[in-house]
C-alpha cells in the first residue's frame, strides 16, 4: 500500500501505516537492552520478536516496564489520533 500524499506548497502530510514505521538507531526514547539490541539490529530476529522480547524483560523490571506502558500510551494515542508532533525520518522501498 502507497502511503497517502497531500502536498501544500513545500511541504507536506504523508500517512504512513504504523507497520511501516521501522526503529530509528538514534531514538532517544528507549535503549534498546543488547540482549534484544544486538539480533535485532543484525536482522536476526525481526520487530515483533524484539517487542515479545522487550514485554518479556518489562514483565521482570519494574522500571522497565513503566518506560514500556509510556510507550505503549504513545503508541495507541498515534494509532488513534495520529502523529501530533512533526516526525523526520527518509522512505527506503515503501518503508520509513
Amino acid at each position: 500500500m502507497i502511503p497517502a500524499f497531500f502536498a501544500t506548497g513545500c511541504q507536506a502530510v504523508i500517512k504512513i501505516p504504523v507497520a511501516n514505521i521501522h526503529p530509528n538507531y538514534f531514538q532517544t526514547r528507549l535503549i534498546l537492552p543488547e540482549p534484544i539490541a544486538a539480533p535485532f539490529y543484525s536482522g536476526q530476529i525481526g520487530n515483533q520478536a524484539a517487542a515479545d522480547q522487550i514485554l518479556e524483560l518489562a514483565r521482570e523490571d519494574s522500571d522497565f516496564a513503566y518506560i514500556v506502558s509510556e510507550l505503549l500510551l504513545l503508541g495507541e494515542s498515534i494509532e488513534t489520533g495520529g502523529q501530533i508532533e512533526p516526525i523526520t525520518g527518509y522512505f527506503r522501498e515503501r518503508e520509513f
